[in-house]
């Protein structure tokens, strides 16, 4: 024979159903991805990021939580880190330093999670074009219209050297138009271009010696 135990007050469906949701948002995993999600939603909103890149970040940050990267560390490096991710796949011109300010994050750590993302998933991000970058700085900067097109025009003499443009695509488009501004004579210091490009005046000079020398081969 079968003893059937049947319970004096059984729990409702409903009620069931709640438990059930309870255990599983009360799991580790569920309960990061959770967090993760709002703050993607949160950083995203406030950067003015359209849902696709939100929703891409999500992607990111839940294949890294899978692979068990984000084990023993912040979750906040690794958001920021897929979201920077998702906006250079995008070619959307948002710099880390933007992300990071934003989700209240330190840049180091940041990039040091972005590299680990990249890296362990394999993942090679398209290199922005610095050209997307020159109306951004010039607005930041509060540069004229002309400068920003001559500026334009110098990438664009410098587009065959290969070596100059796979370097960092903001300070490229900040050396070309802090040229445009000597060449135009536009009163604009060296440091008022690279605060708005969020860029060391070292990188800068940097890049402005490296244009320089390759507008100079140019017109030999």
């Amino acid at each position: 024979s079968v003893y059937v135990h049947r319970a004096s007050c059984p729990i409702p469906v409903n009620r069931l159903r709640k438990l059930n949701a309870m255990s599983v948002s009360s799991a580790p995993v569920s309960r990061n991805l959770k967090k993760a999600t709002w703050e993607i939603n949160r950083v995203c909103s406030a950067l003015g990021l359209a849902w696709q890149v939100a929703e891409r970040s999500a992607y990111f940050y839940r294949k890294a939580l899978q692979k068990s990267l984000i084990k023993g560390r912040s979750i906040s490096g690794f958001v920021a880190a897929s979201i920077y991710l998702a906006c250079k796949e995008r070619m959307i011109p948002r710099t880390i330093d933007e992300v990071c300010r934003t989700a209240g994050v330190d840049r180091p750590f940041a990039t040091h999670c972005y590299k680990i993302l990249i890296g362990e998933m394999r993942i090679e991000p398209p290199i922005t074009n610095p050209f997307r970058n020159i109306a951004k700085i010039s607005a930041k900067a509060g540069i004229e219209e002309r400068v920003s097109r001559r500026a334009m025009e110098i990438l664009s003499s410098v587009a065959s050297h290969t070596a100059i443009m796979g370097k960092n695509p903001l300070v490229l488009a900040a050396a070309a138009l802090y040229l445009a501004t000597v060449e135009l004579k536009i009163d604009v210091t060296k440091t008022i271009i690279a605060d708005a490009a969020e860029v060391s005046t070292i990188s800068l000079r940097k890049r402005l010696a490296d244009i320089t020398r390759a507008l100079e081969d140019s017109q030999k």
